[in-house]
């Protein structure tokens, strides 16, 4: 099997988590970390 393009890719989740934590802040974005959600 030799796709034309990747079929998927694979991230460290940490590393991967903590930099969209910096993107977002950058954004303007409140992060609420240790908080249950309730509702969405």
């Amino acid at each position: 099997m030799n796709p034309p393009e990747p079929i998927a890719c694979m991230v460290m989740r940490q590393h991967f988590d903590q930099w969209l934590v910096e993107r977002v802040r950058q954004a303007g974005t409140a992060i609420h970390e240790g908080e249950t959600v309730v509702d969405i």
